[in-house]
């Protein structure tokens, strides 16, 4: 420790947690765990047990202590979480006191953080929350060449006020050069002090369509979207100057992004743009694999998506509300008749496609393998959709040698058909109880069940029961002493439920389905998950890192 120090002062502060937030023992991992942990599970929103604001000062020690104790790996790290994780707004934030502490790495990694405008502007936000103001000539010269690779259809779709900062702003803040007359001339428009007469007749198409768009009345909706085809333009700038019709909304489609289209897939449907026919263009968009993975979307995105579209079908609320009493109430013989689902529909197909797709290129789990998901109370919401959709997806990669359980306080077998999708089988999983993270390898022990890996999808929040590390050493002692443990942790909390000692058991972080692939690669002796950021290129390691 040291130079990180000696510019933070006495805001580097050392990861320490010997209890879960339930005041329950656990242990101290090593810190790069824990920095992964944050990077790839902590989006800064109010959870069960830490609000926004604890998660936030949580979240600035762990980076500043980083950048104090390793910088390389810190800057190793933000890569993976914003590429392999796909998460933007930690590894923005952690780019934001790199920038502070190593100008040189900072340098290197700042293009593969910082892909998009909305990714400049929470960097921008971050700098001044952390009192950097405009970062310095590092930053200057980074941001200047990101926004000098800006195109007409980035300046128009982010011109706009924005969260915190439009493009403009960002023009002001970083005083980018123009580094030719087309970035400079799109530098002019988001100012507002474009002369379109300076432009040629052929420059600019889509910002003259949009311009054009702007100037149209209610009753023109044929030119509307004859200029919403041409300009190919952004349903974010397009709905802001024009009633979004259903054909205002058809016009848009073709160019719509993937996280838009499925931003948007309730609202589309509501217009009538997605009837009862199977419309080709949207499903084979939501169901390419490889669109999906540029696009950097998580699972429990899409998971999202299906809830919202089954849930706008008021068809489905009397059997979604019933599914759920029983799931509560069943254990204490309180159950009502659920009644048959509607039909699911052609759109409800294509996003479990989606998914079972994307899984389908992942590397297969050998051996037999037991996945256990917690479902207690504190994982309710973004906890228990993204951590469904991981444990199914393991499930899946197992080949039909897999055993599924559920717990809170008690564990509960479930059987999922192989051709069941992914979504549809997370639809039938709900939180409730407390959390006895033992109490399947208690269950495995008295049916001396022998799996040769055991996956848990957790939380960590243990507050009943016995511990799992006890109950797993309980279980290579009784049943098999070479199981190898993986535990899957969906929170940003920091406390962990093995030691680092434990040679056999393995960490991994995060909502991506790059957490299945690691942990079937772990399995066949690919290293654990800080080796593998630990590997990650940097270009141009030989000078200081502090330079």
């Amino acid at each position: 420790m040291g130079h990180a120090k000696s510019i933070l002062g006495d805001f580097v502060i050392s990861p320490e947690r010997t209890v879960n937030r339930e005041g329950f023992p656990a242990f101290k991992r090593d810190w790069k765990e824990q920095y992964l942990q944050m990077l790839l599970c902590n989006t800064m929103s109010n959870t069960f047990y830490a609000s926004a604001q604890e998660l936030c000062k949580d979240a600035i020690d762990l980076h500043r202590y980083a950048a104090d104790e390793d910088p390389f790996f810190m800057a190793r790290s933000l890569i993976y979480a914003r590429n392999e994780g796909f998460m933007r707004l930690q590894p923005i934030v952690g780019l934001a006191v790199l920038s502070q502490v190593s100008p040189s790495l900072f340098d290197r990694v700042f293009p593969r953080v910082v892909r998009i405008v909305p990714d400049l502007v929470e960097f921008a936000l971050a700098l001044e929350a952390l009192g950097r103001g405009q970062g310095g000539r590092a930053v200057k010269r980074a941001a200047s060449h990101f926004l000098n690779g800006l195109d007409e259809y980035a300046v128009m779709k982010y011109a706009g006020a924005g969260r915190g900062y439009a493009l403009r702003d960002l023009l002001r803040v970083f005083h980018p050069k123009a580094a030719n007359d087309d970035a400079n001339r799109l530098f002019a428009y988001a100012a507002g002090k474009l002369d379109w007469n300076s432009v040629p007749e052929d420059g600019l198409p889509k910002l003259r369509a949009f311009e054009a768009l702007k100037r149209l009345g209610d009753g023109e909706s044929e030119r509307a979207c004859e200029l919403i085809r041409a300009g190919r333009l952004p349903d974010n700038v397009v709905t802001g100057v024009t009633k979004a019709t259903a054909d205002v909304w058809r016009a848009l489609l073709p160019d719509m992004p993937l996280f838009s289209l499925l931003r948007h897939l309730v609202t589309l449907q509501r217009a009538g743009v997605l009837g009862e026919e199977k419309n080709d263009f949207v499903a084979s968009r939501l169901t390419d694999p490889e669109a999906i993975r540029r696009a950097k979307i998580l699972p429990f995105r899409f998971a999202q998506a299906w809830q919202q579209i089954r849930e706008s079908d008021s068809r489905y609320q009397a059997y979604l509300n019933r599914q759920r009493y029983n799931a509560f109430f069943g254990r204490f013989g309180r159950r009502t008749a659920v009644p048959e689902a509607a039909p699911d529909g052609w759109l409800l197909d294509a996003l479990e496609q989606a998914v079972d797709a994307s899984v389908a290129c992942m590397p297969d789990l050998p051996g037999r393998t037991a996945v256990m998901l917690d479902i207690s109370g504190s994982m309710q919401g973004q906890f228990l959709t993204a951590g469904s959709v991981l444990a199914l997806s393991l499930l899946k990669k197992t080949g039909g040698r897999g055993r599924f359980m559920l717990f809170d306080t008690e564990c509960e077998d479930v059987r999922v058909e192989a051709d069941e999708p992914i979504l549809r089988a997370a639809g039938r999983i709900c939180a409730r109880g407390g959390t006895d993270t033992g109490v399947c390898l208690r269950q495995m022990i008295a049916q001396n069940d022998r799996c040769d890996t055991i996956i848990i999808v957790t939380d960590e929040q243990q507050n009943a029961g016995s511990p799992f590390y006890k109950r797993l050493r309980d279980y290579r002692y009784k049943v098999n002493k070479d199981a190898r443990a993986f535990v899957v942790d969906v929170s940003p909390y920091g406390s962990a439920m093995t030691p680092p000692s434990d040679g056999k058991t393995w960490y991994c972080f995060g909502w991506s389905d790059q957490v299945v692939s690691f942990i079937a690669q772990a399995v066949q002796g690919y290293g654990d998950l800080v080796s593998r950021v630990s590997a990650i290129e940097l270009g141009g390691e030989s000078g200081a890192a502090c330079a």
